[in-house]
């Protein structure tokens, strides 16, 4: 998985862009692996994504920040906070 980690960092895609970029990180981790794999005589025939999930720590702050651009300005932001701690 390190070296599917690197090619991730390699390709410079924005986290949420990933899914609209997975053809492109697809091939791009086959080739990578298939460098690897090929020092072992063996070859990637196939390689999916099939899903995509941020962890919970990083998906709150994306989520903070989609809410924000809908909303507009910071005091819509402040009123947010406000429901959002009083509905817990």
């Amino acid at each position: 998985m390190s070296r599917f980690s690197d090619v991730l960092g390699q390709l410079k895609i924005d986290t949420l862009d990933k899914p609209g970029n997975a053809a492109r990180v697809v091939a791009a981790a086959q080739d990578k692996m298939n460098a690897k794999f090929a020092a072992m005589c063996l070859r990637l025939a196939n390689f999916a994504i099939e899903n995509s999930v941020l962890p919970e720590d990083v998906k709150k702050p994306v989520d903070t920040c989609t809410k924000m651009g809908m909303l507009g300005d910071l005091n819509q932001h402040s009123k947010l906070q406000t429901a959002n701690v009083v509905g817990d």
